[in-house]
């Protein structure tokens, strides 16, 4: 999973400015709702500083996230979408119990307007006074079309 985000972040960094512009029309004529796609941003978190992640939402309702610098990653499952979109956040993997700075569970609404996404996380219990913020982008699809 590291390596995935550290890839995606590399590829995101390095593409020209001028490709970056917009969007590459799909291919596929079936709109996906607009929180599908592969997520990449900054999360802020009190007492925690700011540390790079990554969403992975496959479905309306289910996704992955991934926090490389703690390590840990966790299992998204779509529980209302009152007011955006509010996943449960199950953490699946991580190398520290919570107690000793790892990862916990926790609620992640995300509002989506085109490629940018306001996040917004908050602990599960007992942790339910932890919050982060961030701002995420959706990684755009740069390969060509294929050949017909």
């Amino acid at each position: 999973m590291r390596t995935l985000l550290m890839m995606t972040v590399l590829c995101v960094l390095a593409w020209p400015a001028s490709a970056q512009e917009g969007p590459v029309e799909a291919t596929d004529p079936t709109p996906k709702p607009a929180i599908i796609g592969t997520w990449i941003g900054i999360v802020d978190q009190h007492f925690s500083g700011s540390y790079p992640a990554v969403m992975e939402i496959s479905t309306e309702t289910e996704g992955i996230s991934e926090y490389a610098s703690f390590p840990c990653a966790g299992k998204l499952t779509r529980i209302r979408d009152r007011s955006g979109f509010v996943f449960e956040e199950t953490i699946t993997y991580t190398e520290k119990e919570p107690d000793d700075g790892g990862c916990i569970n926790g609620y992640i609404t995300m509002e989506v307007i085109g490629n940018e996404m306001a996040w917004t996380w908050h602990g599960a219990a007992p942790y339910e006074d932890t919050i982060a913020l961030g701002t995420f982008y959706r990684v755009i699809d740069m390969s060509p079309p294929p050949a017909e």
